[in-house]
């Protein structure tokens, strides 16, 4: 059930009253600060749980159990931004035809030829690139779900590529 306080809609998680921050109210003290229950339509309901699925799949696609590869037994992830920096790095040692180049990955500083280093960096994106298609396609599936049962049981944490394992 979802609480308003005139045109203000609790957001969930906090409230404001008499200069105090109140986190995860009661409902009773819901009702003392001045909001009052608001029944949702079927059709709200449906859209918020679709909105709670699409962010639970955001997180999940953040996160570690998406978002890892492992080096030399240590777990660690490239960013973008770092992906990025190591393919401008790898331009520039292949255009001044340097053979070796190092790069720190997970703490470690790593030296490795410039062939191996892009194929590390490629076989990273490529598996980046991987997970955010099929990111996409469960929220896609959400989206197009009407039950909110469906939407509610929906399992968006199959699908993903094998993790990345690099010895």
């Amino acid at each position: 059930m979802n609480f308003k306080k005139g045109e203000e809609v609790y957001n969930g998680r906090y409230i404001e009253t008499d200069g105090h921050l109140i986190v995860n109210p009661t409902e009773d003290m819901l009702l003392v600060a001045g909001y009052l229950p608001v029944k949702e339509t079927a059709e709200e309901r449906l859209v918020n749980a679709k909105r709670a699925k699409v962010a639970e799949i955001e997180a999940y696609s953040n996160s570690e159990a998406v978002n890892e590869f492992t080096f030399r037994g240590i777990k660690a992830w490239l960013t973008p931004d770092i992906r990025a920096n190591y393919s401008t790095s790898l331009r520039a040692a292949e255009f001044v035809n340097k053979e070796t180049l190092t790069f720190e990955v997970c703490g470690q500083v790593v030296s490795t030829s410039v062939h191996n280093a892009r194929l590390l960096l490629a076989k990273i994106q490529l598996y980046a690139d991987e997970t955010y298609m099929v990111t996409q396609q469960h929220k896609a599936a959400v989206m197009a779900l009407n039950d909110i049962e469906a939407v509610l049981k929906y399992d968006y944490k199959t699908g993903y590529p094998t993790k990345l394992n690099f010895e």
